[in-house]
């Protein structure tokens, strides 16, 4: 559905909340990549979060769109569908009757995005049609074909955010001869900062790291193609799916692709949840100390709850407050959704509701970015603090065990 406004500023936070992977890449630009950077402790620290920050935003806005786009040309090539088919509503495709009612109803024509494709598409719908033999086949050919795309797109963009920080510890490591977490550079001396990773050798801390890495591989691949082979199994099923079946079959559409104007295939926000989900797990599996496991820990959770969540609890409290009187003019309920907002709406208000309805998502993201930034802020100053304590206690132990009577 179109907006009754042409502002490029309504439009454009459509766009975010259309196309959830474009979002996160935004907010990490916004909210993330400035305070990390700016506030890195050391050097040595800024050059990590200058990598790790060009491989992420270059993940969202580089790699995702184009090997997206190559994915579905590929399975559409492979299975013999059109583009649209890869990308149209796994509701459609729970069975045999609901597949052939959208072709034969012109629901199909929703999945068309460009005037330029309605013919090509029109042809397929149509030979379809004229062989209801084929019906079922071409039913099956868009599950296996929307599986297919799924699966190695998302396990491709799990395994660059999942090792990135791999990649950056390897670096430093290469760069500086040491293993240690560079955040905590600086807090202490350089012999109380040795002193704290004297409890494993260099080697058996890359051992660990290798452990991990390998961990994050099987996993990044995995994941995508359990959730993928689990959903085209139950497609397939069809209406003799039953119980757990008939439960992913409903759930199947949540990893549907959303197809733009221009052909680029953008993942759904459940599936960037997995990308998201590796993400977090190798910069936990990748930590070089407790400190830096705790402060990425408390980071990313909370950075990741604040982009999931976020813009919802904003929304809340801007709704009952600032805008409060807004929503009750318009006569809708609260909503963070510009397309939802204008479908409620009445026929006058309908521009309206989208320019406030986008004046209050963007406000609600510049608070989230906001808060990404505090959160940054917070667990630099608390990992500071523990690296001291901890430095303090390993010092004072050291000297009681010097002290300390031999027996």
């Amino acid at each position: 559905m179109s907006l009754p406004v042409a502002s490029l500023w309504v439009n454009a936070a459509a766009t975010l909340q259309r196309y959830p992977f474009l979002n996160r890449g935004v907010l990490d630009v916004v909210g993330m990549c400035p305070p990390v950077i700016a506030l890195a402790r050391n050097k040595e620290e800024r050059r990590e979060k200058w990598i790790d920050r060009a491989i992420v935003i270059g993940a969202a806005f580089v790699f995702a769109p184009i090997h997206a786009r190559l994915f579905l040309r590929g399975v559409s090539k492979r299975f013999g569908v059109p583009k649209e088919f890869v990308t149209a509503s796994s509701k459609c495709l729970k069975s045999t009757e609901v597949f052939k009612h959208a072709l034969t109803s012109g629901q199909w024509q929703q999945w068309v995005k460009t005037p330029k494709r309605l013919a090509t598409v029109k042809q397929a719908v149509t030979q379809t049609l004229n062989y209801p033999a084929t019906i079922e086949a071409v039913r099956k050919k868009i599950v296996r074909a929307k599986a297919w795309m799924m699966i190695p797109d998302v396990a491709l963009e799990a395994l660059i955010l999942g090792n990135a920080p791999f990649f950056t510890n390897f670096v430093t490591r290469k760069l500086t001869g040491k293993g240690q977490f560079t955040g905590e550079k600086g807090a202490v001396s350089d012999a109380d900062w040795d002193a704290l990773y004297q409890d494993k050798t260099k080697a058996q801390r890359q051992q660990k790291e290798k452990h991990h890495l390998f961990a994050m591989l099987a996993a990044a691949v995995a994941i995508p193609m359990l959730v993928g082979l689990g959903a085209k199994r139950a497609l397939l099923q069809g209406a003799r799916a039953k119980g757990f079946g008939k439960t992913i079959q409903k759930a199947a559409h949540w990893f549907d692709y959303k197809l733009d104007k221009r052909g680029w295939a953008w993942m759904s926000l459940p599936s960037l949840a997995i990308v998201v989900g590796m993400q977090f797990a190798g910069y936990l599996s990748s930590a070089r100390s407790p400190r830096e496991f705790k402060e990425r820990f408390l980071r990313e959770a909370q950075v990741n709850t604040l982009f999931f969540l976020g813009e919802y609890a904003w929304l809340g409290l801007l709704a009952h407050t600032v805008f409060r009187r807004a929503y009750k003019k318009l006569n809708i309920k609260p909503t963070i959704q510009i397309q939802k907002a204008v479908k409620q709406s009445p026929k006058r208000w309908k521009p309206l509701a989208a320019k406030r309805t986008a004046a209050i998502y963007w406000l609600a993201f510049l608070l989230n970015s906001a808060s990404v930034s505090a959160s940054v802020i917070y667990n630099n100053w608390l990992t500071t603090k523990q690296t001291q304590h901890d430095a303090l206690t390993a010092r004072a132990k050291t000297v009681f065990n010097k002290l300390a009577p031999a027996r």
